[in-house]
């Protein structure tokens, strides 16, 4: 079976291996994916899924030459 890791890019270490999926399975997780996104949205208001999003935005601004080192 295939399958591929997952690899820390800082050191090079092999952090987990997950079997592939092929396109069926792509197709699943997709489906699955949107379904939990539209749950998630009808029970959650504009306001706090726009603050999540701001958050986000803002840990991305503060570890940002972190992150710029890992997929440098």
């Amino acid at each position: 079976m295939d399958s591929y890791a997952v690899v820390d890019p800082a050191t090079g270490e092999t952090v987990s291996q997950h079997p592939a999926i092929g396109p069926d399975g792509l197709e699943r997780a997709i489906a699955a994916a949107d379904r939990a996104r539209r749950a998630w949205a009808a029970e959650s208001a504009v306001a706090d899924r726009a603050a999540l999003i701001g958050r986000v935005a803002d840990l991305h601004l503060e570890r940002r030459d972190e992150l710029a080192r890992i997929i440098g």
